[in-house]
């Protein structure tokens, strides 16, 4: 297994958030997961225990994963406040 680079954030949720079923989060996660390719690994998920949702993007380049994570971040934190 080859490490690589990896930026998680945590984003504060503004009510009750499924990053799974929300289309918003999703068009977003689809479209960095098209930019990494094969190059990249992307995982957004609420936390059981916190009311935020876990941004986790890991790339080759570092200054790829930091982009990425701060791309998502923000569509989590437009979803949450719509």
């Amino acid at each position: 297994m080859v490490k690589m680079p990896q930026v998680m954030l945590s984003v504060e949720m503004v009510g009750a958030i499924d990053p799974q079923f929300d289309p918003g989060i999703q068009k977003a996660i689809t479209k960095v997961k098209s930019k990494l390719g094969e190059q990249g690994r992307v995982v957004v998920r609420a936390s059981g225990t916190e009311p935020i949702i876990r941004v986790m993007v890991e790339s080759e380049d570092r200054h790829t994963a930091v982009e990425m994570a701060n791309s998502l971040a923000d569509s989590v934190r437009a979803s949450t406040t719509t």
